[in-house]
Order: C-alpha cells, then structure tokens, then sequence
C-alpha cells in the first residue's frame, strides 16, 4: 500500500476485546487459569519494556487489551519514560500529566519550572507506588501498579478503597499525599487472602514500600512460573 501524504501516519495493532475492565466488571469471577494467564501476559509485556529500558507508568486495567485470541497487550504509553543508570531513576518521561484515571499535578511556580519532572507527575494515582509521589519512578512502580491492578481485577476492590475512610478515586491529592507520607499498603491482609495464593505470593514480594526489597518483574515471572500447572 502506497500512503501520499505529508501528514505523520501511527498505526496500532487493532485489540478487538477492548480493555479487560468490562470483562473483569462483568464476568467475575474470572475463571483462575484464564486470570492466570491475563497475569503472566501482562508481566510478559513489562519485561519486555524494561529489558528495553522502558517504564509504563500508567500500569492499570483500562490499558491492558485483549485481542481476539484471547491475549493481552499494554497501552497507552502516554506516561512512559526513558530511565537513565541501573536503578531505572527516569530521565525524561513522554506524556501526560497524572489523573484520578491519569492524574497531572503541576506544582511549578512560573513558566521556566513547567514540564519539569521536579514538579509533574505522571500515571494513575491509585496505581502509583510510593517513590512515583516522591518523582523518582522506577521499574518497580511498574511491578507495584502491576500487582495493584490484579487484586482489584481478581476481587473488584480498588486499591486504598479499603484503606482510605469515605474513599473516591477521584480524591486525587489527599491520596497522593498518603501514599507519599504514611506508611500505609493499597490493600488490607484480608482483601489479599480473597486471591489465589500465586497473587498472595506476589503480594508478599511486591506491596513493599522500600523499592530494594520489592520484586523486579523478573522475579515476578519466576514466581508465576510455579504456578504454570495452572494452565493444564
């Protein structure tokens, strides 16, 4: 096919399902191994990104996909950014400010400080690990948006919506501010134990707010490979 045209063309590989949230909000419960599977192709797309030196940014259920064959796919790299060092601390971030579904806080005093990374930030505010609140975002935000976003997609809860009193997503700020400042985690022990015991393994390794004991999405694949019998 010949395109003439000076306009810059993007062209995206068509997902049919549409997001897994209406399947997830509609069908549950899911049953395990189909879940199972949801889980390990989605962490099959993180690694993919960061072995590409890739940070998401916005990992939640609106931007995972799911194609005719019954697979996923991540979207929306609105918010992603491009880590610098061995830590993955971002050095530029390409999108869009953060929101209570996509969040954009900008703090900055005059225009010279607008865009700056010291003063935005970027992603989804229930879905974002603590260190994001602090602008210093990591592959293991992505790993901690990943595993908040498959408790609520296993139970419906969302997270802090069991934590925070008089709870609304859209209370952006005051959320933001707790996650950054208390030592709180998304999710209570007993909404945890509603989960297969694969997601509460995942739980132990990941809802971790020290970013250096917190699974990397490698060890995230290892622990679901356990659990492939699942699948038979």
């Amino acid at each position: 096919m010949e395109v003439d045209t000076q306009q810059l063309l993007l062209v995206l590989e068509y997902a049919s399902g549409g997001s897994v949230v209406s399947m997830y909000q509609n069908f549950r419960p899911i049953p395990e191994h189909l879940f199972y599977q949801h889980a390990l192709g989605i962490a099959r797309g993180l690694k993919h990104l960061h072995d590409h030196n890739v940070i998401h940014g916005d990992v939640k259920p609106e931007n995972v996909l799911t194609r005719s064959d019954g697979s996923v796919a991540l979207s929306d790299f609105g918010c992603s950014s491009l880590p610098v060092g061995a830590d993955g601390t971002p050095c530029s971030t390409v999108g869009r400010e953060v929101s209570s579904t996509s969040i954009g806080t900008d703090t900055g005093g005059d225009d010279s400080n607008y865009g700056s990374p010291t003063f935005q930030l970027f992603g989804t505010a229930a879905y974002m690990a603590p260190e994001v609140i602090l602008n210093e975002p990591c592959f293991k935000s992505d790993v901690w948006a990943y595993v908040c976003m498959l408790v609520y997609m296993w139970t419906g809860i969302l997270p802090w919506s069991t934590i925070v009193e008089h709870f609304t997503i859209h209370d952006t700020i005051p959320l933001i501010f707790l996650i950054g400042n208390e030592d709180k985690l998304p999710y209570r022990e007993e909404d945890i134990l509603r989960t297969p015991r694969w997601l509460q393994k995942l739980c132990a390794g990941v809802l971790e707010r020290d970013v250096s004991k917190r699974f990397s999405i490698t060890e995230v694949l290892a622990l679901l490979a356990e659990y492939e019998h699942i699948c038979v």
